[in-house]
């Protein structure tokens, strides 16, 4: 899994570039051999109410060019990380689920 971390407007220290490894390993390891590559993205953003909110986007090229995309805001970077990284597990296991379905309907049709 070739993961890319990059921050917009933001410096990405090397325990928060840690933390972002370690949740998307936890999250995606068990579909590495599915997957092209991550890309991570974060970013602060002016909320509604005159807040700063903490952005996390993460894209996942699955084969077939597909791609899963999340985001999630939080006032915490690490909240944010979290959020997406659970977000972007599930979407990852059910297109991953979606596409064995297939081809096990494929074979027996």
């Amino acid at each position: 899994m070739l993961v890319l971390i990059t921050g917009k407007g933001v410096e990405i220290d090397i325990a928060l570039k840690a933390y972002i490894r370690r949740r998307i390993d936890f999250a995606l390891s068990r579909f590495s051999t599915k997957i092209g590559h991550i890309h991570v993205v974060v970013s602060n953003k002016s909320g509604p109410f005159e807040g700063i909110e903490k952005l996390c986007r993460i894209r996942v090229q699955l084969p077939g060019d597909t791609t899963v995309a999340v985001s999630s805001l939080d006032e915490d970077f690490h909240v944010a990380i979290t959020h997406a990284t659970h977000q972007i597990h599930s979407m990852v296991a059910r297109r991953i689920e979606i596409g064995c379905t297939l081809a096990v309907r494929k074979r027996i049709n």
